[in-house]
């Protein structure tokens, strides 16, 4: 055991090989985002768990894990190397972070001087991306803070994403209309009497008691769906938006957080943080 894993140990209370064998694999998964290849990720996990292991005085255990003081490492370590080979055809970190909007890779890490200028100038990039989400309009706004802040997953922002109405039927049939928007569509019985379902090309229908509800699905709608009733009954329609709305609104979102950040990005770049 090297001087360095025995202070590991007295510090975390671990072995320090186990350790290694057990968060390497799953560092250098999350390094495959920016390094795009499995081998430059494990090589750049190597060097962040070396460094972390020889600046092992550094390390406050009572401020973070150990692993997440080790990823911040090497995240520095992928973005120095970026700009140490600017001249090369690296996708730049920097284009990556304003195109991608990863807010997680804005990890903290003060070991020394340049760790510091480089957390505080992606700190203040992270700063001006939030800023600038919370300004977009709403069509994008919500979406970019579900994606990018939440992290919520494309099909969880679709059921999140919705539109809500009150229909009253009676005699007259109600059709629920399948838009390029649609995905599905939450029907409540809020009256007092049975509402009827009709799916008419599959030749089947489904009866709604009083506070009852059913999904309908947009293949359901495409096979022309309507709503029915022998009385005058109120009942809610909740549509949750497609997956590619959701992804193309996410999109749209990105090219105009690049265009209101690419100003500032470069003078950060360039002057620093002043």
């Amino acid at each position: 055991m090297t001087e360095f894993e025995k202070k590991f140990e007295d510090k975390t209370g671990l072995e320090f090989n186990d350790y290694y064998k057990q968060y390497k694999p799953k560092l250098s998964w999350y390094l495959t985002r920016y390094t795009k290849n499995i081998e430059s990720a494990e090589e750049f996990a190597d060097m962040a768990f070396i460094q972390g292991l020889e600046k092992i005085d550094s390390y406050k255990n009572e401020l973070a894990q150990f692993i997440t003081w080790v990823t911040s490492i090497a995240v520095n370590l992928v973005i120095k190397d970026y700009k140490d080979r600017q001249k090369s055809n690296l996708t730049s970190i920097d284009k990556e972070i304003s195109e991608n909007l990863t807010l997680s890779a804005f990890l903290k890490h003060e070991d020394n001087d340049e760790d510091k200028i480089l957390h505080e100038e992606n700190k203040a990039k992270c700063d001006l991306i939030k800023n600038v989400i919370y300004s977009l309009p709403d069509k994008y706004k919500k979406v970019m803070i579900l994606r990018e802040l939440d992290r919520k997953p494309y099909k969880d922002i679709a059921k999140t994403i919705t539109k809500d109405y009150n229909v009253t039927i009676s005699n007259d049939n109600y059709f629920i209309d399948n838009d390029e928007y649609f995905h599905s569509a939450t029907v409540t019985n809020n009256g007092q009497s049975d509402v009827t379902i009709n799916y008419d090309r599959c030749g089947y229908s489904v009866i709604l008691s009083p506070n009852e509800e059913k999904i309908i699905e947009k293949d359901d709608v495409e096979n022309q769906v309507e709503v029915i009733s022998d009385d005058n009954v109120n009942i809610k329609v909740t549509e949750t938006t497609n997956l590619s709305t959701i992804k193309s609104q996410i999109k749209k979102g990105r090219h105009l957080i690049r265009k209101k950040v690419k100003r500032n990005f470069e003078l950060i770049e360039k002057n620093g943080i002043k």
